[in-house]
């Protein structure tokens, strides 16, 4: 800013030549002379490095102290040797965004169901020094790497300090069992000069779901999956539930052929040989079980 002072002097002598200087800074951190005057012109600068709102912030009430400074200035006449009067100028630091975001953790290992969509998938956490609820503060995020078939999306949440990433495509075990994702962060509004970038890694490893098989009536096949889960039920209800690795092969009439490398189709009076046969085997271990 420029402070002016007037005379009413002639203007053509010493008596109405005005000088400025500064009286006193508050606060004089973190030092004493953060500000100069040009005394002549009243214009005020900043005199050294180290302006920063956030210099050793560590309450509410010291950062208000440092976004703000009075300087007490004085103006005297006789090229400042003659009368003297005095006034304030009030300078606010506005903030820049000179603090960059930095994820809590640097690497998040999750895990996640396959075929579901819209599940959240992790919660990356960050710290940002500025000034809390700016655009220097507020945070966005974007998944650079690992994520090339578009099966995640990474949004702000409501704290705008927190990278939320969810699933917009059904996972797929048997396809993709991991994924390792880079994220990085950054402020709504641009660095201040060159900051670093915080990274994240995150390793979404994939959980298999164990479908029920579906019956298709008109191929007599079991379409996928290989695992067929036995629910056996005795005469007081009671049950077992076992898991049987079947093949599943390609049929056509009485025509089956299977695949020693791949598995499409099983046929369904296979399946009811296997029902069969589980439930002699129960119904021995009941009799005797009896005996």
């Amino acid at each position: 800013m420029t402070v002016t002072a007037t005379d009413a002097d002639d203007p053509e002598t010493d008596n109405a030549e005005v000088r400025y200087k500064i009286i006193s800074q508050d606060p004089p951190s973190p030092n004493p002379n953060m500000f100069d005057i040009n005394s002549v012109t009243g214009g005020i600068r900043v005199n050294s490095e180290g302006l920063n709102r956030e210099e050793k912030l560590t309450c509410y009430l010291l950062l208000q102290k440092f976004a703000k400074y009075t300087l007490v200035i004085q103006a005297a006449d006789m090229k400042g040797d003659g009368f003297s009067t005095s006034g304030k100028a009030v300078i606010t630091v506005t903030d820049s965004n000179d603090n960059p975001p930095q994820f809590d953790q640097e690497t998040y290992t999750v895990s996640v169901p396959e075929n579901q969509v819209g599940v959240e998938v992790a919660n990356l956490t960050v710290t940002d020094g500025d000034e809390p609820e700016s655009p220097a503060w507020s945070t966005k995020y974007k998944i650079i790497s690992g994520d090339e078939g578009g099966v995640f999306n990474i949004s702000t949440g409501p704290s705008q300090l927190e990278g939320i990433i969810t699933t917009v495509k059904p996972l797929d075990y048997e396809k993709t069992k991991q994924y390792i994702l880079s994220v990085i962060v950054k402020n709504d509004d641009p660095f201040v000069g060159s900051l670093p970038t915080s990274t994240a890694t995150v390793i979404v490893n994939v959980e298999d779901v164990n479908e029920p098989p579906v019956f298709n009536p008109k191929e007599k096949h079991i379409i996928k999956p290989e695992d067929v889960v036995l629910k056996v039920f005795d005469e007081q209800n009671l049950y077992q539930d076992s898991q049987i690795k079947v093949i599943v092969c390609d049929c056509k009439a009485e025509s089956v052929v299977c695949s020693e490398t791949r598995a499409a189709g099983l046929l369904l009076s296979g399946v009811v040989r296997i029902f069969t046969l589980f439930g002699l085997l129960c119904i021995f271990v009941l009799v005797f079980d009896f005996l």
